[in-house]
């Protein structure tokens, strides 16, 4: 278990901060799965078994309707004017 002041050195052998593109590949492909940390706490090193966690993320995209109703363009061209933003 990890404690409050430990510097995570390295996972899998890999460093966390010269190789974290490495390190982000291996935590992807190993989801659900015990991994070797490597962390330093109080002057000393020590090697922990954990488990990776899953974590989702969500993403939105705005995109413009190419045939939008009255009451959307109303809605839009409020919204522009209120954040200063001009028509088009």
């Amino acid at each position: 278990m990890t404690s409050i002041g430990d510097v995570v050195s390295s996972i899998e052998g890999l460093d966390v901060v010269r190789q974290g593109q490495a390190v982000f590949r291996v935590l992807n492909e190993k989801v659900n799965q015990q991994v070797k940390v490597r962390v330093r706490r109080g002057g000393s090193e020590r090697e922990l078994d954990m488990k990776v966690a899953a974590r989702e993320e969500v993403t939105y995209q705005i995109v413009e309707d190419r045939a939008p109703t009255p009451q959307q363009m109303k809605i839009r061209e409020g919204w522009l004017k209120r954040n200063g933003t001009a028509a088009r």
